[in-house]
């Protein structure tokens, strides 16, 4: 098995030029202010060991990792090695970079979408479970802590595992980087907005009395929801529609992927049209262009109240004057 491991490792070394992963020791080189690299590979042959190999540099920091992991699978990904030794005596130098990862976490759920999260300490593997904050019952020495992806020993799709290692970049940057206010410029360079199909079991779903219906905000908004994914699966189908999808910290009500437009649908439980874009706008446009790029090529906000002429004149002049693709939507509940 370690003739395998270094096999692997050796072949991402020799493909990791093509991708962005590749130039790992400069950027370490740049946010370390190091005088020189100890090398240009992304594994050395002082990282690479039976079961596993992290990235040259990677002892004191959040580190690019791949080993075997149970049941013939790979793992790759990113790692906190909890392990004391002489190069990390203290393991509590990696709490800061801890608590990096977790404020990344919450401010940018989007950036960790895909990955799921485990760890191995003196009793053995956890299970495997979806991505969530580190919490500090795990700071411990000897406990290693993992997040990234699976994948079968047997085949190992090396343009994948590199991939992957690129689209976790900004992460590694901003937990790893000693200015982490940077974290908005890390993500504009970087961020895409991908659609992802999610399965949310939403509230609504339950039963809900004549008062709840006739009273409560919430209610209304997960009815509203309900109703509105139902209609545009009708239009689009299933498999492009999603709701609660995360983006910079927060999550859009539903999106929709037309053929590669993407939709944003907002949704807010006032009463008239001109309040529900009132209340959605700044909302619905930071999720669509914030930070300075278009994420979605089309943009609804959703309520009850009928839109009224006077809305409908303001909508045609926003849009024609700052350009948007903005409309408003009426849901019948």
């Amino acid at each position: 098995m370690a003739t395998k491991i270094k096999k692997i490792a050796e072949k991402l070394n020799a493909l990791a030029s093509e991708y962005e992963i590749g130039k790992l020791q400069d950027i370490r080189k740049e946010n370390k202010m190091l005088s020189k690299k100890h090398t240009s590979n992304l594994f050395s042959s002082m990282t690479i060991f039976d079961d596993y190999a992290f990235h040259d540099g990677g002892r004191t920091e959040m580190q690019y990792n791949i080993g075997f992991d149970e049941n013939g699978l790979l793992r790759y990904g990113l790692a906190f090695s909890l392990e004391p030794g002489q190069t990390l005596p203290d393991v509590s130098k990696l709490y800061p970079q801890i608590l990096r990862y977790n404020y990344l976490y919450n401010s940018n759920p989007e950036l960790f979408v895909g990955y799921k999260i485990w760890y191995f300490n003196e009793y053995g593997r956890s299970q495997t479970v979806s991505i969530h904050e580190i919490g500090s019952e795990l700071l411990n020495p000897h406990t290693f802590i993992f997040f990234g992806k699976l994948m079968d020993i047997d085949k190992i799709d090396y343009n994948e595992i590199l991939k992957t290692f690129d689209k976790m970049l900004p992460i590694y940057k901003y937990v790893t980087n000693e200015k982490p206010h940077e974290k908005d410029n890390l993500i504009k360079k970087h961020y895409k907005f991908e659609f992802i199909k999610t399965n949310v079991s939403l509230p609504e779903e339950k039963k809900y009395t004549i008062k709840e219906k006739s009273v409560d905000i919430n209610v209304r908004h997960s009815i509203i929801q309900k109703k509105l994914i139902k209609q545009l699966i009708e239009k689009y189908g299933k498999e492009n529609v999603s709701a609660e999808v995360p983006i910079f910290g927060n999550k859009i009500d539903v999106a929709v992927n037309n053929n590669g437009s993407i939709y944003f649908y907002e949704i807010k439980s006032t009463l008239t049209a001109r309040d529900c874009i009132r209340q959605a706008m700044g909302q619905i446009l930071d999720y669509a262009y914030w930070p300075g790029q278009k994420n979605a090529d089309k943009i609804f906000i959703v309520g009850e109240g009928t839109l009224d002429s006077n809305t409908e004149l303001y909508l045609e002049y926003i849009n024609k004057n700052f350009s948007f693709n903005l409309e408003y939507l009426k849901i019948i509940i």
